[in-house]
């Protein structure tokens, strides 16, 4: 389920959540009252509330040297600064 969570897009399952970290290209906007996300063609392919599949591949702390590691590397990969409250699961978003 996509859903916005603090000022943070995230997908989630019951029993963990991701940050997504979506390609190059990709933004959100608002629309009637939830998030949606466009490609860089600016077709819809997602929207806040809806059940989502995604390619792409997740990265846990643990993998990449800890949590502020982990933050470090999202930071670096998406050129944005990543909100501690985000949290620290991330969702590599594939095209």
């Amino acid at each position: 389920m996509l859903e916005l969570r603090s000022g943070c897009l995230f997908v989630t399952r019951p029993e963990d959540r991701w940050l997504l970290l979506w390609p190059e290209g990709y933004t959100a906007r608002e629309a009637q009252g939830a998030i949606e996300i466009l490609d860089g063609e600016d077709d819809l392919v997602a929207r806040e509330g809806d059940q989502i599949r995604l390619g792409g591949g997740e990265r846990r702390p643990i993998e990449i040297g800890g949590t502020a590691e982990a933050e470090r590397y999202a930071s670096e990969l998406t050129g944005a600064d990543i909100p501690e409250r985000c949290g620290d699961l991330y969702r590599l978003v594939a095209p």
